[in-house]
């Protein structure tokens, strides 16, 4: 019986197949059974911000961590069909065959832009050792923002900004300038600016430019599955 949800619980690949067949941590071997280490790995990148997909060829999902699956539940761009990675408009499906067939037929890395200028997702398409996993995909999901919401909250309180400083900053995060960021609190520009300036005074950076940038160098903490409900 054909179960089109099979890739949404445990892979039927074996990820450890994937992995260096001695792997050393910190100078000692790695020991622990196959079905363990698959367990380890699968939970590991359930807790990784990004969405990852494992696809075939012709883009069936074989995995995907619990980001990818939020993505591809109901997305607006791409979506699960029976199994299978799909766009929702014919010319992002062409493109998504393209990049496909290239990555596992060609051994090339793809970046797609998909769906409309609105909602358009970016989607990353690498091959995979041939030799470890044959014509298999690795799909990588763009990021949904700047910042994950919870590197942002460690930020802010690592510099000890107040509520609405850490609000502030959120907003920056999300592209909002001083203009907008004052009518949405509404309060007065200046109030926003000086909320700005004491945010830079606090973390040290020159502008906010340079703010912003300090922010997208953040590793995400904690993942998808820490700050979202997802189904597993």
């Amino acid at each position: 019986m054909n179960d089109s949800t099979a890739w949404m619980r445990p892979a039927s690949v074996p990820l450890q197949r994937l992995q260096p067949a001695s792997p050393t941590i910190r100078g000692t071997q790695a020991h622990a059974p196959p079905d363990a280490a698959d367990a380890w790995a699968k939970r590991s990148l359930d807790r990784v911000d990004e969405g990852i997909a494992l696809l075939d060829a012709e883009g069936r999902v074989l995995f995907a961590n619990r980001s990818a699956r939020s993505r591809l539940r109901g997305g607006a761009v791409l979506f699960d069909d029976a199994g299978r990675l799909a766009a929702r408009r014919p010319a992002d499906a062409a493109a998504l065959r393209a990049g496909l067939a290239d990555a596992a037929g060609r051994g090339l890395y793809r970046l797609l832009r998909l769906g409309p200028d609105d909602v358009h997702e970016f989607v990353a398409l690498s091959p995979l050792d041939r030799e470890l996993a044959p014509r298999r995909v690795l799909c990588k999901f763009g990021r949904r923002g700047l910042c994950n919401p919870l590197a942002l909250q460690c930020y802010a309180s690592s510099f000890r900004l107040s509520s609405a400083e850490s609000n502030v900053l959120q907003q920056l995060c999300d592209g909002a300038d001083p203009h907008a960021i004052a009518r949405r609190q509404g309060v007065a520009l200046s109030t926003v600016r000086t909320q700005i300036a004491a945010i830079r005074g606090k973390t040290g950076t020159r502008s906010v430019g340079d703010l912003l940038r300090t922010l997208a160098r953040l590793p995400a903490v904690g993942g998808l599955g820490w700050y979202q409900d997802c189904a597993a």
